[in-house]
């Protein structure tokens, strides 16, 4: 399944402070790209790591024209960002923009900022929904459905001192939503399992979400060997996708999870991380060591643990993606079930700047 965005943006993006009710400053224009007009730009593409998708940009007729095609599992980000605005929540602010989405599927095209607070936010736009992302852990909250007619509209969200945000399109009110504290977005989409599909996660056993005992919103992610390990044919092989990472650039790992239950404590289950040149748990050889980061056994309890560490790719060939492993194993012949949840697993890339990254 391949996604598609392109995206038009016009020479319409202001901000100004609405409590003052001062006149807009225009901050981009469409007639150049938005490096050569003070903003700073974040890019993972196939310009930077060969296994991501192409990113091309185009600026004709006063806009600036964006378009990425992703095949299945294929990753590719480009962003701009300006640390000179000053937002602040006690006066309030407005943020709008002039776009046109031809093809942008949910999550594709996202507008955020934050203040000198902290708080801050991160709306999505696409074709039939803008929906708000501010948390990237919580569900995702439908903020109104949109009507794609291949046209321009201009978008506007008003933040007020009390923390609510009003979004507008063409002058007219279609949501709300509040701020919360700003985070960057995750790679993994829905690391904390509220929505209902979580598909950077594979498994031969079975995976579902779990309302019992989560670590935090309404939901975890149960992994169930279901009579499988990693000595049965097929193997278990519960594993994440493999997701590209920018050379030279640190990256936030953390996730929590627990043992969900007590008998047949002897089948347990790691954590493994692995670039793609290392075989690990998935092939026929298991190479696991020294990729393992925790176990599972009858020696922890049922209460939630949280690990953090940092990831750096250098850029070789060796090092291009990055997968998570959760192989299972067997103990004494037949005692062949683990059952584990996960929970608010996170991995992003580390900034010099905004709020801590990890809450």
């Amino acid at each position: 399944m391949k996604t598609t965005k392109t995206i038009l943006l016009a020479a319409a993006l202001s901000i100004g402070v609405a409590a003052q009710a001062q006149t807009p400053e225009t901050i981009y224009t469409g007639t150049s790209l938005p490096t050569q007009q003070s903003w700073l730009e974040w890019k993972l593409d196939q310009a930077v790591n060969t296994v991501a998708a192409p990113v091309t940009l185009d600026v004709s007729n006063g806009a600036l024209k964006y378009t990425s095609v992703n095949e299945e599992n294929q990753f590719s980000q480009l962003g701009w960002y300006r640390l000179d605005q000053n937002l602040n929540l006690w006066t309030g602010y407005t943020i709008e923009l002039k776009a046109k989405l031809i093809v942008a599927q949910k999550g594709s095209f996202n507008i955020q900022g934050y203040d000198n607070s902290g708080r801050g936010f991160r709306v999505s736009i696409s074709d039939t929904l803008l929906t708000n992302q501010s948390d990237p852990l919580k569900a995702t909250q439908t903020v109104a459905e949109l009507t794609n007619d291949n046209d321009f509209h201009v978008y506007r969200l008003a933040v007020t001192p009390s923390s609510g945000v009003i979004v507008y399109r063409d002058g007219v009110q279609i949501g709300a939503f509040t701020l919360s504290t700003f985070q960057f977005d995750n790679i993994i989409e829905n690391g904390g399992f509220e929505d209902e599909e979580y598909p950077d996660f594979l498994s031969n056993g079975k995976l579902e979400r779990t309302s019992d005992n989560p670590f935090a919103g309404a939901s975890a992610l149960l992994m169930d060997s279901d009579g499988k390990n990693n000595s049965t044919i097929p193997k278990e092989s519960a594993t994440t996708r493999a997701f590209p990472l920018k050379p030279n650039t640190e990256y936030e790992f953390s996730m929590s999870r627990r043992r969900a239950i007590l008998d047949n404590e002897w089948a347990w289950r790691d954590l493994g991380a692995y670039w793609n040149s290392q075989e690990g748990t998935l092939g026929d050889v298991t190479l696991k060591d020294p990729n393992e980061r925790w176990w599972n056994n009858c020696f922890e309890t049922l209460e939630w643990a949280t690990g953090k560490e940092t990831f750096n790719s250098d850029g070789s060939a060796d090092k291009l993606t990055l997968r998570f492993e959760f192989p299972s194993w067997i103990r004494d012949d037949v005692k062949n079930t683990s059952k584990v949840a996960i929970d608010n697993i996170i991995l992003r890339e580390q900034h010099n700047f905004g709020p801590s990254l990890v809450p």
